[in-house]
């Protein structure tokens, strides 16, 4: 059995092993992480792509969108202002692409350790002596 420490440092190990994408290929998941990346700056370290490819394995959105736009995206890159300034107006299915992958990048990222501590301003585990701003007394 294993006490604490050597749990803890075994998930650290597990963390650093490299990734093996579910639902992409790995040639897919390293160009969709690089568009991603261009989206949301941070992402790559904030292993966003993982947690998309984790959702997209279980149901959640449709790998073959990503596949396609991933695809897409590879054979012609386009600006990320060009396809931000389409993106109410998609005609393309990289236009397309390009807002269900920055959906999916923001939810991702502020679901991640670093966007909930950068983006959020959470700090977590801190230890509260009084409550500024509240005015209900507190027994």
């Amino acid at each position: 059995m294993l006490d604490r420490r050597e749990f803890v440092s075994l998930g650290a190990l597990l963390a650093a092993v490299d990734y093996v994408p579910r639902a992409l290929t790995a040639a897919e998941f390293g160009a969709a992480e690089e568009f991603v990346e261009l989206i949301v700056p941070g992402s790559k370290g904030a292993r966003v792509m993982r947690y998309i490819d984790m959702g997209l394995a279980h149901g959640v959105g449709e790998a073959g969108a990503w596949k396609r736009g991933v695809g897409a995206w590879l054979s012609g890159k386009v600006p990320m202002g060009e396809l931000a300034a389409k993106e109410l107006a998609p005609g393309t299915e990289l236009e397309r692409f390009f807002g269900v992958a920055k959906r999916a990048a923001i939810e991702a990222y502020a679901l991640s350790e670093e966007g909930q501590r950068d983006w959020l301003g959470y700090r977590g585990g801190v230890h509260l002596t009084a409550f500024p701003g509240c005015t209900e007394e507190h027994g």
